[in-house]
């Protein structure tokens, strides 16, 4: 489900009077249109949100996430990754109607993992045939081999082609090359 630029279409909704003044205060507090603020809570919950109970997903904060991480041994963490970024991926990419693609490979690890899980902060670009994702964190040591072996096994799964994985201290870059 990679994002495509639409056009806007003009709709109305009836809101409970307390959502929209919290909804107006809040799109005030972030110096937007309230118009602007839903468009972007709509886009939020079509791209995450409403899969959240479907997958029963558990919200952590990210340092009771490092916490589990740095608790568990590196070959035990290593495991998990693998097992989470191939067969636990496929379950996420049907349920979220996303195809097993580079596309929506790097779609689901910018966005989904990176913007809304909040694993990373992930900076993509494309050097000589080489899709290159860089992704950031304060989470640790075995935060970094964790997601290096979820995302690195998630993208070979997707675009079937070896991962190069570079880990330095708070830091992943994965370099998958292009077809």
């Amino acid at each position: 489900m990679v994002e495509h630029k639409n056009r806007t279409v003009g709709r109305s909704f009836r809101i409970n009077e307390l959502w929209l003044n919290t909804l107006n205060k809040e799109a005030e507090r972030q110096h937007t249109t309230p118009n602007a603020l839903v468009n972007g809570l709509l886009r939020d919950y079509c791209l995450f949100y409403r899969f959240l109970k479907r997958l029963d997903v558990i919200v952590l904060t990210q340092r009771a996430m490092s916490l589990y991480a740095e608790a568990c041994p590196k070959d035990k963490l290593g495991e998990i990754a693998k097992k989470a970024g191939s067969n636990i991926a496929l379950d996420l990419f049907r349920s979220m109607e996303l195809r097993f693609n580079n596309e929506d490979a790097v779609f689901f690890v910018t966005t989904i993992l990176g913007e809304y899980a909040n694993w990373f902060k992930c900076d993509h670009y494309i050097v000589k045939n080489i899709e290159v994702l860089h992704l950031r964190h304060n989470l640790g040591e075995n935060w970094s081999f964790y997601i290096s072996d979820v995302v690195s096994s998630l993208l070979e799964a997707c675009c079937n082609r070896k991962v190069k994985r570079e880990i330095i201290d708070g830091a992943v870059t994965l370099e998958v090359p292009m077809t």
